[in-house]
């Protein structure tokens, strides 16, 4: 789970990176990408819990919280993304 999780932050990063400049991107696609983020997110912070309970190395544990704040972070700024876009459609 550890390797699998921080794996999908370049997947993520790129995504993004990609609906930040794409004048077509749709609602549903910022959507599905905030969805994904949150699911990450509680995957990381169920990854946290595993590795506290099984008191590990602090290395994988820094690095799951990472990822976590990663993922929420990310989710944080698509729905900013998603509340801009409706507002100009708004106008």
């Amino acid at each position: 789970m550890l390797k699998a999780i921080p794996t999908a932050q370049p997947v993520v990063e790129t995504a993004l990176e990609r609906l930040v400049v794409d004048m077509g991107r749709t609602d549903a696609d910022l959507r599905l990408l905030e969805a994904t983020c949150g699911a990450l997110k509680e995957d990381a912070n169920a990854l946290i819990a595993m590795l506290i309970s099984r008191d590990s190395d602090e290395d994988m544990l820094t690095e799951a919280e990472a990822l976590f704040r990663y993922f929420g972070q990310v989710q944080a700024q698509i729905a900013e993304m998603i509340e801009r876009d409706q507002d100009q459609s708004r106008l």
